[in-house]
């Protein structure tokens, strides 16, 4: 294991448990309170769109949401309103 890539999951870790800490098992688009460890750390601007890994662009989500969300920029209902059309009208968190 290269000491770089040992640094970056470190850092991965770190990040999120700075958000856990700061947010809770919340997830930040839906609000479903889950397992630390379903929660997946998601960028806000996607790093595709030339987003970053500060934390300031780094919030927790389920994994439905952040399969929704995929690469767009998206707002917490924009995102609920995909859920919604993708799992049916009755789809509740």
């Amino acid at each position: 294991v290269s000491q770089s890539r040992y640094r970056g999951s470190k850092d991965r870790r770190r990040r999120k448990q700075t958000l856990l800490q700061r947010y809770g098992n919340v997830c930040y688009y839906c609000g479903c309170v889950t397992g630390k460890d379903k929660l997946q750390m998601d960028h806000i601007v996607p790093r595709s769109r030339g987003g970053t890994n500060a934390i300031s662009n780094l919030v927790l989500s389920c994994p439905k949401c952040n399969k929704v969300k995929s690469n767009k920029f998206l707002l917490p209902d924009e995102v609920n309103q995909r859920k919604k059309e993708i799992y049916g009208e009755d789809y509740q968190v």
